[in-house]
């Protein structure tokens, strides 16, 4: 096994593959894959995945295309309209996505978890809600905490933060669409 030193305060970088293993100084990898690091619990085989990847909001079967962000705190998806309001006493956010590849609209309604402060480059910090949503990204299938907001400026409708990959995933930035299968990879 090879032994290697964390260089980030989230990961490191080893030939262009950035390694998401929170809190962990030390970190080995097998020749079978296996990664483990001794000052953390056993974290077991990793996802690969690349710069690019698509992920799917379950149940609604929402696809969309996904930029992976190593430096983003929390997972960001885009919706074109949200709303706050009561159910029961507690706060819900009613939110429409649209499907980029079909057009189509999907409304839909969760619990707010908490809204989020985000830092933005050369701009002021902004509130965004803040919901829980099952996101599959190849063999992953994770609830995660996701950031509401427009992002129909932007290239891709998905950032995936650390919040969804630490632990799971090894990113190899110079690759795109690892993580389907070639008869399900239609970019």
């Amino acid at each position: 096994m090879s032994a290697v030193k964390r260089f980030f305060r989230k990961g490191f970088v080893l030939g262009g593959i950035v390694v998401l293993l929170a809190g962990c100084e030390t970190i080995t990898k097998a020749p079978d894959g296996t990664v483990a690091a001794p000052d953390c619990p056993p974290v077991g085989k990793v996802a690969h995945i690349g710069e690019v990847e698509w992920v799917t909001v379950a149940p609604e079967a929402i696809r969309q295309k996904a930029r992976i962000d190593t430096g983003a705190q929390t997972t960001s998806i885009g919706v074109i309209k949200q709303q706050k309001f009561e159910r029961d006493g507690d706060t819900w956010i009613a939110f429409t996505i649209r499907n980029r590849e079909t057009g189509k609209e999907v409304d839909m309604k969760r619990p707010l978890q908490r809204t989020a402060k985000i830092k933005r480059h050369n701009a002021e910090s902004v509130e965004r809600y803040v919901v829980m949503l099952d996101l599959q990204l190849g063999d992953l299938n994770i609830p995660t905490e996701v950031t509401l907001a427009d992002r129909e400026q932007f290239e891709f409708p998905v950032l995936i933060g650390r919040n969804f990959l630490d632990g799971i995933a090894v990113v190899d930035v110079s690759k795109k669409f690892m993580a389907l299968n070639p008869e399900q990879n239609n970019n």
